[in-house]
Parts: C-alpha cells; structure tokens; sequence
C-alpha cells in the first residue's frame, strides 16, 4: 500500500488538479495489474498467502 501511495503522490505532483479526472477504479485496476505480472513481485506475494486471505499466511 505504501507503495501505491507514493506513486500516487508522484502522480499527483505531476498532473496537478488533473489526477480528478481518473476513475479509481482504473488505478485499482492498473496496480493490480502490474503486481501480478511483475516477476519479481508477484510470486513473493503469492507464495505466501493462502487463498482469500488479506495478510501473509
């Protein structure tokens, strides 16, 4: 999450007033995405936890 939160901020110094205009719904989408097809994240995460779990098993 912490992650997520600087690159929104990133984001935000960026585009200004403009960052309204994203739907939250596409930026959930988009790290979400990129969590799961990044090799280097993706099987850290998911090696972990078990399925429908929010916390490291």
């Amino acid at each position: 999450m912490t992650i997520l939160m600087i690159a929104m901020s990133e984001m935000n110094d960026d585009l200004g007033d403009d960052i309204t205009f994203l739907e939250p719904g596409i930026l959930i989408g988009a790290f979400t995405r990129v969590v799961k097809t990044s090799p280097s994240i993706s099987p850290n995460l998911t090696s972990s936890r078990k399925p429908g779990s929010r916390k490291a098993a």
